[in-house]
């Protein structure tokens, strides 16, 4: 997550407080502006979060329900209003996450849409639907089905050879 912190009239704020809050888990981070302005959150988790921003001579700036799913970033201008630090303004709703830095296409699949995927004839007659333990085996069965080729390589036997 990352952004730029201005004031009503657009100029940057520097050395603004921000605290973003996982609500779900209530993990806090907190960073502070830089000499333009920006902020960046990273390595975050897929979850909900609250977002506030202080600055002396500033309300405080409080941005609820921003929702982060898998492989997305979200980009968050904030406007402080002018005012005491006791004030607040919250935003509350969801802003539409818009991804300007990068290409990059990411999504959550849910196991019910994996489920109800059309096989198209493979593996039709061992494909576990009535059992989770057996889609459980079978996910082990064709993960060590990948796995063996790799383990018994040409290579891998003279690599093996040569530790001994």
């Amino acid at each position: 997550m990352s952004g730029t912190v201005k004031d009503a009239k657009g100029a940057v704020i520097t050395c603004a407080h921000l605290t973003l809050t996982e609500t779900t888990r209530n993990l806090v981070r907190t960073r502070e502006t830089d000499g333009n302005g920006n902020f960046a959150f990273t390595a975050l988790t897929p979850g909900a979060y609250e977002l506030k921003a202080e600055q002396a001579g500033f309300k405080t700036y409080i941005q609820s329900g921003i929702q982060l799913e898998v492989d997305q970033s979200a980009r968050v201008e904030i406007s402080l209003q002018v005012g005491a630090v006791s004030e607040t303004v919250t935003v509350v709703g969801e802003t539409p996450l818009v991804r300007t830095q990068d290409i990059n296409f990411g999504g959550v699949v849910e196991n019910r849409r994996i489920m109800e995927m059309p096989l198209n004839g493979r593996f039709s007659s061992i494909w576990p639907t009535s059992s989770p333990a057996r889609s459980v085996l079978l996910i082990r069965v064709l993960s060590w089905l990948v796995a063996v080729p790799q383990a018994h390589s040409p290579s891998t036997r003279r690599a093996a050879g040569r530790i001994k």
